[in-house]
């Protein structure tokens, strides 16, 4: 803020209206105001703060004191400052309240004060609480500290040199306008705690996760491993990571060396369990064989056991054959016959139907009588030679039944043979590959550690 002119009327010891140049000192932005003792050094100062904040610059006067002694009763107390700030001119107009004389009639009235701020678009404010603030955010400090730092009275500079650090801190920060850079010392603040929380947090982890790290039992490993986690426990932070690190790689290397060894030992036994595997599906195989070997003995020696029934059944077939030479030309003779008894049967029934008619005429009828009773001779006998072949046609069923089972049995007597020599090769195969299975499970009971694992693949399957 820069003054450019003042103007002070009935103010202090200045009884009339007083314009004051003050554009005319320069921009340095520093004067010194000197003179004698009384000669209104420290009115001015009173006169630029009245103007902006509506008060004097010292603590032991008040407004209502402001008006001279010397002035005119007609002539009005005001303060008019115009000053410049970052190149915008700005004009501000305060009068304090006194009593004056009336202008009519006798007795005296009160002078309202005056508080007038012209904006440099030509915006008016008027009141002293909103001029003030206006001052205020124009400037931006307060009367207080304009009164330390912009205008200092006579002996008033020490109480700026006496003031409290905080005090000082906040007038120069005002001055500096250093807001923004206290600003920014909170943030950094904040995040450095943020910062060192989260390293607290990233550390605490650390040794969390490096106490769950572990070595081959009785190793160099294990020990220095455990040294490290009970230093990192005791003081809780990761001071010694690259030591934390360079036993994690160590192990991380050791472990994937006894990985690696215990992979291709896996691998070598994996082997060693197939083959014991396939080993033991043959032997299952030939328990198979040799089982099926033994029911076609069973099988066999009951066959042999009928063969006495199976040669009856031959004899009888053979009798069958003969007599079927013998009987068939009596079964045909009796077929082509057949017709013939049924019509003998007819003649007869209508013979004896005649003869129960003829009855009473005996004389008549005696050589139709005769004729039907060689007829009913007949007829019994064709009846008789048809029982006969019946029971022959018994027979004759009876050996096509045997011929056809005998056919079987030969049959399956063939099927046996030729299954027999089968199984009597197989039978010797496997003879040999149960003296290399007897010799496989002799050399594991040599060896405890394969006939374990073994016996534990044949309990998992």
């Amino acid at each position: 803020m820069r003054p450019l002119k003042l103007t002070l009327s009935a103010f202090g010891p200045y009884p009339g209206e007083t314009a004051l140049d003050l554009e005319s000192l320069g921009k340095s932005g520093l004067y010194l105001i000197t003179g004698d003792t009384g000669a209104g050094k420290t009115t001015i100062f009173d006169a630029v703060t009245f103007a902006l904040y509506g008060r004097p610059s010292g603590k032991n006067r008040e407004s209502f004191m402001l008006r001279s002694k010397y002035a005119d009763k007609n002539t009005p107390t005001f303060v008019e400052l115009t000053f410049s700030y970052r190149d915008k001119v700005y004009t501000v107009r305060r009068g304090p309240e006194y009593e004056r004389p009336k202008k009519v009639g006798e007795g005296t009235t009160i002078q309202p004060a005056v508080n007038e701020l012209t904006m440099p678009d030509g915006k008016f404010i008027s009141g002293k609480e909103n001029v003030n603030s206006a001052v205020i955010g124009i400037i931006g400090i307060t009367a207080d500290q304009f009164t330390q730092i912009a205008m200092i009275a006579q002996g008033e500079f020490r109480e700026l040199l006496n003031a409290k650090t905080e005090q000082r801190t906040e007038i120069l920060r005002t001055i500096f306008m250093t807001e923004n850079y206290k600003n920014i010392e909170f943030k950094l603040k904040d995040r450095m705690n943020a910062s060192v929380a989260e390293r607290d947090e990233t550390e605490s982890s650390i040794v969390q996760y490096f106490g769950d790290v572990r070595a081959s039992a009785e190793t160099e490993l294990e020990a220095e491993l455990t040294s490290l986690q009970d230093k990192a426990r005791a003081s809780k932070s990761a001071w010694n990571i690259a030591d934390m690190l360079d036993i994690i790689d160590r192990i991380i290397v050791a472990d994937t060396s006894e990985t690696e060894a215990i992979g291709k030992r896996l691998q070598v036994l994996e082997k060693e369990l197939d083959d014991l595997k396939n080993q033991r599906t043959t032997a299952e195989i030939n328990n198979g064989f040799i089982e099926k070997a033994a029911k076609l003995r069973d099988e066999h020696k009951q066959l042999l056991e009928r063969k006495a029934e199976i040669d009856e059944l031959r004899v009888e077939v053979d009798r069958q054959k003969t007599a079927t030479h013998q009987v068939a030309p009596t079964f045909n003779n009796w077929t082509a016959k057949g017709s013939e008894n049924r019509q003998a049967s007819q003649k007869i029934a209508e013979s004896e139907n005649r003869l129960a008619a003829l009855t009473d005429a005996p004389a008549v009828k005696n050589k139709e009588l005769e004729a039907a009773e060689e007829n009913r001779s007949k007829a019994d006998e064709h009846r008789r030679s048809s029982e006969r072949i019946a029971e022959d046609r018994d027979k004759y069923v009876k050996r096509d039944k045997l011929r056809t089972e005998l056919a079987d049995l030969e049959k399956e007597r063939e099927g046996l043979e030729n299954e027999k020599k089968t199984i009597d090769t197989k039978e010797s195969g496997l003879k040999t590959r149960i003296e290399e299975y007897k010799k496989t499970v002799s050399d594991l009971r040599d060896s405890p550690d394969k006939l374990a694992e073994l016996t534990a693949s044949e309990k998992e399957y």
